[in-house]
């Protein structure tokens, strides 16, 4: 039988054959080489022994993650604003009117993709969705054939920074990071004709952009398909909105703009798009490490 010796390091040193054994005293005949890099301490095993133990996988470095995000609390907001027809006789301060705030991204349009260095807890990454449209009908003018359509889109495009595991309990990852998104709105008013003889007529039209930056704290528990580098990921990751501004020129050909003096300011400023007080994402993702 074949006993082989290992280093504190499990590099092994050498080998000898047992040529007889006595209770727990063991006697090898090994090489005069082999003698000399023999120390106390040093681990004994047979070949069979150590086939038997588990074969050791490098730690994986890098892992890469895709995942679908849904955003009940986007990090910009704006309002879904419609036209609003001035009232003759009476000189209007504006002409929208609002439904409501959309500060929600659609939960099928969203996607993102990340890659970490595990050694370091270290991520960078992207995301990208869809606001939900609005789109509302309203009279305009006087002659009751004529109404107006005011649709508004949007697109949310953010890079993130994460150290992702500042602490850890019970398997689930505490992190903080940085973020930065770009979000786009975009307004169009058409004037339009019941009966179809009238043509349709955009109005109204706006893009409308903020670059906000802020401060992400992801919540994330990974669920690992044994060693082969494959899992599931899922996160809770509030994000705090430090700084934005919005800017945007509107074009505008309606006669009725005039009434209310600045009608880029009323429309800029009906439409509202700033930063919100607090964003959060939800995201379920699957990774892959290597």
């Amino acid at each position: 039988m074949i006993v082989c010796f290992y280093n504190e390091k499990d590099k092994k040193v050498g080998c000898g054959r047992i040529k007889s054994t006595k209770a727990h005293i063991a006697i090898l005949k090994v090489t005069d080489k082999t003698v000399k890099k023999l120390k106390p301490g040093m681990k004994a095993e047979t070949k069979e022994e150590r086939a038997e133990e588990p074969t050791k996988t490098a730690a994986h470095s890098m892992t890469f993650t895709a995942f679908t995000n849904f955003s009940p609390m986007t990090v910009a907001s704006y309002n879904k604003i419609y036209y609003q027809p001035p009232t003759s006789g009476i000189t209007p301060s504006t002409l929208w009117a609002s439904s409501g705030t959309n500060s929600s991204l659609g939960a099928l349009s969203n996607f993102g993709m990340s890659i970490e260095m595990n050694k370091y807890h270290l991520a960078a990454g992207f995301r990208y969705g869809l606001f939900t449209t609005s789109s509302q009908d309203a009279n305009y003018g006087p002659t009751t054939n004529l109404y107006s359509t005011t649709e508004i889109t949007g697109t949310s495009i953010s890079v993130f920074a994460d150290d992702t595991k500042v602490y850890s309990f019970k398997g689930i990852d505490f992190g903080v990071g940085i973020d930065i998104d770009e979000s786009s709105v975009s307004l169009k008013m058409t004037e339009k004709d019941d009966t179809g003889q009238i043509a349709d007529n955009d109005l109204y039209s706006l893009n409308s952009t903020i670059m906000i930056i802020g401060i992400r704290l992801p919540i994330r528990y990974n669920l690992s398909f044994g060693s082969h580098g494959l899992g599931l990921t899922f996160a809770l990751v509030p994000i705090l909105p430090l700084f934005g501004t919005a800017k945007g020129s509107p074009s505008i050909s309606d006669p009725n703009a005039t009434q209310v003096g600045d009608e880029a300011s009323d429309l800029t400023s009906s439409l509202g798009l700033k930063k919100s007080s607090l964003g959060l994402d939800l995201t379920l993702g699957a990774f892959f490490s290597l």
